[in-house]
């Protein structure tokens, strides 16, 4: 199964937290946020990550690829136009295919 993990925005509400940290790696209970998403995954048949980038996303990238072991790409949102952009057909699903979206704690086919 394919996950999209929709990372890109760029936590506005959360200033000035995130002028120099992405939202994914902002720490809460001392662990990043990203990690807390990521563990929704364990013991799914998960054969692909596709991170949905944006803000500070080589950030995103290097925490990604060195953290978790799962083949993964990254995708950039060049419009960051909040959370309406999501909405938008995944430029990273197969025709014919599908991914599962991971929002928060719930999965969506």
């Amino acid at each position: 199964m394919q996950v999209i993990i929709p990372l890109a925005g760029k936590g506005t509400r959360l200033r000035p937290h995130t002028h120099l940290i992405p939202k994914p790696l902002l720490k809460v209970a001392g662990r990043p946020v990203m990690d807390w998403v990521m563990d929704r995954l364990e013991g799914l048949d998960v054969t692909e990550l596709i991170f949905i980038t944006g803000h500070l996303k080589e950030q995103v990238e290097e925490y990604a690829r060195a953290r978790y072991p799962i083949p993964s790409r990254f995708i950039e949102q060049k419009v960051q136009d909040g959370t309406g952009g999501r909405r938008q057909p995944c430029p990273a699903t197969r025709p014919g295919g599908g991914a599962d979206r991971l929002r928060g704690h719930r999965i969506r086919s």
